[in-house]
Formats: structure tokens, C-alpha cells, sequence
């Protein structure tokens, strides 16, 4: 693959990767019982608050370390030419793939770290905030799968 597409597709990936970050910003949960959501935004959940009384996330943690390791890999991988792309490609991938699975487990998360009394846990679902994130995080990995193959068949 030449040094343009690799440049394209690493640029591509690590703007949807960005834009992942930035969609953190919306609501973490869905309705509870026919209201909106008044838990707060990803970054409340995930770092905790002390006037809530709420912990600290780690699997959303995690899932947001992966998320920015895999926006400055896709940056570093928009650099490289040849088939040295096919490694920062296949990081780009295994990392932004990862967060995403991790986003989709943060209701799950959230009820493992905070105290959530029964007839709540069912009315815990993903919110706009979370299902945003894995959705960018998974088209991303899904551009440098692409750049994966393109770099391995050339």
C-alpha cells in the first residue's frame, strides 16, 4: 500500500477515535423508568464524584486508556509507509476494538463498583454517551483492519 492510503485510512481512523472521546461528554445511561438519565455524562461515571458518592470505574478506565492509545497509534501508523503499517494497523486495531468491547460492558461496570439496589440494575442500559463511543471505536478498528490487510497484501 502506498504512503497516501496508509496516510488516509491512519488519519480516518484517528479521527473516529477522537470523535469517540469527545461523545463521552453525552449521557452514560438510558431511562430510568421513563425519565432521562440523571446519573451524568461518561467522565462523571467513569472517574466518580464525591458529592454522589460515587467510585471510580475501573473497566471504563481501562476502556478510555485503550480508546487514547489507540488514537496515538493510529496517528504514529498514519506516518509509516510499506508493510511496517500492517503492525501499527493491527495495534490500531486490537486497541480500539478492545475499548469498544469494554464501552458496551459499562452498565455492567458501573453496577460492579457502585452500591445499585436490585429493582435499579434492570433499569440501567447504555445510554447515548456509551453506545456513541463503541459505535466510533468499532468504525475505527474497523478502518485499520483495512489497513491491515491492504499493508499485509501489498
Amino acid at each position: 500500500m502506498n504512503k497516501k492510503t496508509n496516510t488516509l485510512l491512519g488519519l480516518a481512523s484517528a479521527i473516529l477515535a477522537i470523535v469517540a472521546i469527545f461523545v463521552l461528554f453525552s449521557t452514560a445511561f438510558g431511562n430510568e423508568a421513563g425519565d432521562p438519565s440523571v446519573r451524568g455524562n461518561v467522565f462523571g461515571i467513569m472517574f466518580g464524584t464525591g458529592e454522589t458518592n460515587r467510585n471510580l470505574v475501573p473497566g471504563l478506565i481501562a476502556a478510555f486508556a485503550l480508546l487514547l492509545a489507540g488514537t496515538l497509534t493510529s496517528l504514529i501508523t498514519a506516518l509509516i509507509k510499506g508493510k511496517g503499517a500492517m503492525i501499527g494497523f493491527a495495534l490500531t486495531l486490537v486497541l480500539l476494538g478492545v475499548a469498544g468491547t469494554l464501552f458496551i460492558l459499562g452498565p455492567s461496570f458501573y453496577i460492579s463498583s457502585n452500591y445499585v439496589t436490585s429493582d435499579l440494575k434492570d433499569q440501567i442500559s447504555l445510554g447515548t454517551g456509551l453506545i456513541c463511543a463503541v459505535t466510533f471505536s468499532y468504525a475505527g478498528a474497523l478502518l485499520s483492519l483495512y489497513g491491515a490487510y491492504s499493508s499485509f497484501k501489498n
